[in-house]
């Protein structure tokens, strides 16, 4: 899986999810309503590049399935929405996606249209409000006009108004996808008792990988309460488990900063590492910046997740 993009971690965790052929097929069976779902060839599912049809404003990051549906070639057109209200332009972006793959089908002289069934998935934490059908941005309007007005319809998938056991349920028991889904619909919410609970079942449940990908999206959207993280994968997973989130956080930070030389990028990583649990002072991160025995800031790291008070890991660095 890729990884999060720290600016958009909401978009690119959706990508991420949705990048995974399991995750995908059954987010295909079991969110969208069964009229569809049940006559897609799931032998057939691809995932397909929306940039090359793009020539309007990108408001969020989409994705597109190729499939076929029944007899017909379709895509189905994800589009994630996450703002605390709804955005009406989402609507003008569908139309903007469709209009452009449409324009590019009849340049290539094709005989026939390509059917696309839009799909928004929403996890803000405003009430969706947004007409079902494109006509209703019009307003009220005759009917005489509303004859050759342009409409469309799509599927809402509203994380926000679905509860934990349907979210569950609906995932078909692909476990990861469940979880990723409770931790997106919570994370957004600011709802940190809800992702604990996402997260120490997470633990219990999925294999290494998986958990990292969950923790990886918590701390890019709640990386100030990183230290009550460590306190649930103690709580759970004992000593190795935190061992091996911290050896993650560490790599990551490592990686920012590795184009520099190994001892500037474990000095970075743990810049960001106590700047999340403690914050820093700017005098702090050029103290930090300065040690160059390499042994000092090794000792650090361990202690950095483990440590209750930012004193502890400073000592290890004089």
């Amino acid at each position: 899986m890729s990884k999060l993009n720290s600016l958009k971690p909401h978009d690119s965790f959706f990508k991420r999810i949705l990048s995974d052929e399991r995750n995908l097929k059954d987010i295909l069976r079991h969110f969208l309503p069964e009229a569809i779902s049940k006559d897609i060839a799931y032998e057939s599912v691809k995932l397909i590049t929306t940039e090359k049809v793009k020539g309007y404003k990108q408001y969020r990051l989409d994705l597109a399935v190729e499939c076929k549906i029944g007899e017909e070639d379709g895509q189905v057109y994800f589009v994630f929405e996450h703002k605390s209200y709804p955005d009406m332009a989402v609507l003008i972006q569908i139309a903007s996606y469709m209009t452009a793959v449409w324009d590019e089908e009849m340049r290539k002289k094709g005989e026939k249209l390509t059917p696309i069934i839009p799909v928004i998935f929403y996890h803000g934490d405003g009430e969706w409000k947004i007409s079902p059908r494109f006509a209703g941005q019009f307003g009220s309007i005759s009917e005489a006009i509303s004859r050759y007005a342009m409409d469309y319809g799509y599927v809402l998938v509203d994380l926000r108004g679905m509860r934990d056991e349907e979210i569950e349920e609906r995932s078909g028991g692909n476990s990861f996808l469940a979880f990723a889904l409770l931790a997106m619909r919570y994370a957004v919410l600011s709802d940190i008792s809800g992702l604990k609970v996402v997260f120490k079942a997470a633990i219990i449940s999925l294999d290494r990988e998986e958990l990292f990908v969950i923790f990886d999206y918590i701390m890019h959207t709640r990386e100030e309460q990183l230290d009550e993280f460590i306190e649930v994968a103690k709580e759970v997973g004992g000593e190795n488990m935190v061992q091996s989130l911290a050896e993650r956080l560490i790599n990551e930070g490592i990686e920012k900063g590795i184009q520099k030389g190994a001892i500037k990028g474990k000095q970075a990583a743990l810049i960001r590492l106590l700047n999340k649990k403690f914050g820093l002072t700017k005098a702090e991160e050029r103290r930090i910046e300065s040690v160059e025995d390499e042994s000092k800031i090794d000792e650090a790291l361990e202690l950095v997740l483990t440590a209750s008070e930012k004193a502890e890991v400073m000592r290890a660095l004089k």
